[in-house]
């Protein structure tokens, strides 16, 4: 038994050893192709990265303070490393409008976070699609129809009368003597002006419903702002 326990040991062993030499010789050469690829691209100034990390040593609980502070000894265009992939940090309004105004269609392409099967509506949105004909084309129909100044104009007495019924609600409470919840009141009028311009009728029937919608909102924004295994070592 001691003869077989000590083999089982020696094999498992052995197994580790192989598994941990190959990982280091694929992670080598992985960063070996990495340097050769981008060594004669002159990227914009950044911090001294870690390997494998990256600079996510630098970045806090806090990413837009970490990134402030940074921009401060770097400049306001700096490259920073998450894991294995590069980004471009913009800091300053003039180099902004360089890159989202001036040489727009250069910076079009965003960067899809996430496999895109698993996206909303499997990649099909323009927001992150990439420069090219069908981007142009939602760009045109947002511009010229969607979002368009007639548009929003024809919904102008919807936005009125939410708003003054919210106003009467707010003065009939206070004359009551009533705590009310500004932020919940702002979410309802809010769904109830969407529901009535997208399928023409109010959608909060239930005075639950803001507080469940604020909620969604709000595990929305903190899931989006998460970093993915994939998207920063895939």
């Amino acid at each position: 038994h001691k003869v077989m326990v000590t083999m089982n040991l020696d094999n498992n062993y052995t197994l580790c050893s192989y598994l941990f030499f190959t990982f280091i010789t694929i992670f080598l050469l992985h960063r070996l192709f990495r340097y050769s690829s981008s060594r004669h691209h002159v990227l914009p100034p950044g911090p001294r990265g870690l390997p494998v990390l990256g600079h996510m040593h630098l970045l806090r609980s806090s990413i837009p303070r970490s990134l402030q502070a940074l921009a401060h000894k770097y400049g306001p265009l700096m490259t920073v490393r998450i894991g294995s992939v590069q980004v471009l940090v913009v800091s300053d309004s003039d180099t902004a409008k360089q890159i989202l105004k001036t040489h727009d269609p250069d910076f079009a392409s965003k960067f899809v976070f996430g496999p895109r099967q698993f996206n909303v509506y499997k990649g099909a949105e323009f927001f992150n699609a990439p420069y090219g004909p069908y981007w142009r084309f939602m760009k045109k129909l947002c511009m010229t129809k969607l979002f368009a100044g007639y548009q929003l104009d024809r919904f102008v007495d919807i936005r009125k009368e939410e708003t003054l019924a919210l106003l009467r609600s707010l003065v009939e409470k206070s004359s009551n003597g009533e705590a009310c919840d500004l932020g919940l009141e702002f979410t309802a009028l809010t769904t109830k002006i969407l529901s009535r311009m997208v399928m023409g009728k109010r959608c909060v029937q239930n005075s639950n419903l803001p507080i469940e919608i604020r909620k969604v909102v709000s595990d929305i924004m903190t899931c989006a702002t998460r970093f993915g295994f994939l998207e920063l070592f895939g």
